[in-house]
């Protein structure tokens, strides 16, 4: 993350961390609004190209289904579905390098679980033909159909994690209740050691 051009806050916690630390208010982008506003705006550019890695190869069917008929003006260049493995091997990232290169995009959406897909940015960064390459996550899932976001107010209220959390526990417990606490604790020494 430290060669990022852009960290987005994308959840509650990291917004509430970075107003702690900036010690002023910090409002949240999630991953699905930066992806609407972003696609409209290339939409009504027109000319650009996209390309889609992660996720499943069913999920990625449906999203370039539904992404053609919303967003006409962006031409939909290829889409990837690595392996999933704890951490990609040479062989899957090659595999993916070569789909992009294929295609050759302006802006590649990586949607895998964190911290894979940052890994698999900042490895491929240099190597990547696109302009632009960012790490969205779950947002295949929400995109797709495949899941539903939580409702309006439980996000208004930043308790977006506690729904994930409660839909698929054996999966986000550890995200949750192991590295909130420590995050919480690398939060306040970082704004003690600002004082």
């Amino acid at each position: 993350m430290r060669t990022s051009d852009w960290l987005l806050p994308d959840g509650m916690g990291v917004a509430m961390a970075c107003g702690a630390i900036a010690r002023r208010p910090f409002g949240r982008i999630t991953g699905s609004d930066l992806f609407d506003r972003l696609n409209e705006c290339m939409d009504r550019a027109g000319g650009l190209k996209v390309f889609f890695i992660g996720s499943t190869p069913e999920v990625l069917a449906l999203i370039l289904d539904k992404y053609a008929v919303q967003y006409p003006g962006v031409t939909l260049v290829g889409c990837h579905a690595p392996p999933f493995e704890r951490e990609m091997s040479e062989q899957a990232l090659d595999d993916c390098l070569q789909a992009v290169a294929r295609a050759a995009p302006d802006v590649i959406y990586v949607g895998m679980t964190a911290p894979r897909q940052e890994v698999f940015i900042d490895r491929a960064r240099e190597l990547l033909p696109a302009k632009v390459a960012i790490g969205i996550g779950a947002v295949f899932d929400y995109y797709s159909g495949k899941r539903s976001r939580a409702s309006g107010l439980t996000r208004a209220l930043g308790l977006e994690w506690l729904v994930r959390l409660a839909a698929e526990p054996s999966r986000m417990w550890r995200r949750t209740l192991v590295s909130a606490p420590l995050f919480v604790r690398d939060v306040l020494w970082e704004r003690h050691a600002q004082r």
